[in-house]
């Protein structure tokens, strides 16, 4: 099972263990428990301790979970050297999930490396032609390579196109929150959350590839005219695992095979950025330009050169 889900579940329990009989007592003949609401005080430290572990799990913030888990732990040995055979099933699965938490945490912490790689190109098309058949030819060549995308092609905020075209922007979703404070404490890495804007476009494509214990990437495309021709700016960051790591057999060998089913995030995303620029330049007959980008495209092999793209 994925450990991002068990160790989001490990802080569930925590939180609802919290609940149950910690304590039990004997008080006029009766056996009385006491559950977490009951003991108060620092037991809401351990409360918080699990929740903040099951939260810290899902974001994967590795270094965080092994603190949360160590406070719900090292409360949880206090409330047994305090209420000694007092102790009730309780507590002991708490004490127990803690340290499990613990165990988890560190594993994860030391497991393969995720790593962020950017791509980005920016390509100048110098053509008459209208917009609707550039962003359908764009939509075609994107096709090739993914079975589906979101498209939008927006209501142009110009009567006239401009004269100098629009420029994508890459924003985080967590600017301005705690939670980017979090994930710097964590060690997380701020690409993770980066996010894509084009406004004033006038066609847009977003694709996601998924490639089972490989990578996850994520492909943004914004068509954008001006007075002489089109913008087409290409955006690509995708996540790749690093270093050894256990898994079953059929994992390994759909993991090595990706790259020669042309499953490799990299070579994808060129063939990706290539194939729309050259289905632009088959249905416009367009002079194109790679303004700016990185890294530098180049032509892969197996692939038929149809164009020549000069480099600015």
């Amino acid at each position: 099972m994925n450990p991002k889900i068990i160790g989001t579940a490990l802080g569930v329990v925590g939180v609802l263990l919290w609940f149950m009989p910690l304590v039990s007592i004997q008080f006029m003949g009766l056996n009385v428990y006491q559950a977490g609401h009951h003991i108060g005080g620092i037991a809401y430290l351990l409360l918080l301790a699990s929740l903040a572990y099951a939260i810290l799990s899902w974001m994967e913030l590795h270094v965080p979970r092994i603190i949360a888990a160590s406070v719900a732990t090292a409360i949880c040995l206090l409330f047994f050297v305090q209420a000694g055979m007092s102790t009730d099933w309780g507590l002991m699965c708490l004490t127990c999930v803690s340290i499990a938490s613990i165990v988890l945490a560190v594993r994860d912490n030391k497991s393969p490396k995720k790593k962020f790689v950017e791509y980005y190109h920016i390509f100048d098309i110098k053509t008459a032609v209208d917009r609707y058949t550039v962003a359908e030819a764009a939509s075609k060549g994107l096709g090739n390579n993914v079975s589906s995308a979101d498209e939008t092609r927006p209501i142009p905020n110009f009567s006239e196109p401009p004269e100098k075209p629009g420029r994508f922007q890459i924003t985080s979703s967590l600017a301005g929150t705690k939670f980017e404070k979090l994930a710097s404490m964590g060690g997380g890495n701020s690409l993770a959350f980066k996010t894509v804007t084009c406004d004033g476009a006038v066609w847009t494509a977003r694709a996601v590839k998924s490639v089972e214990g490989s990578s996850n990437l994520v492909l943004s495309v914004c068509l954008w005219q001006y007075q002489q021709g089109y913008h087409l700016d290409t955006y690509a960051i995708f996540q790749k695992t690093e270093g050894e790591r256990t898994e079953g057999y059929l994992a390994q060998i759909s993991r090595l095979m990706a790259p020669a089913m042309g499953g490799a995030p990299e070579e994808w995303t060129e063939k990706t950025f290539l194939d729309i620029v050259r289905s632009i330049q088959k249905a416009t007959d367009a002079e194109i330009t790679i303004l700016e980008g990185y890294p530098q495209i180049s032509e892969l092999p197996g692939l038929i050169p149809t164009m020549e793209c000069k480099l600015v």
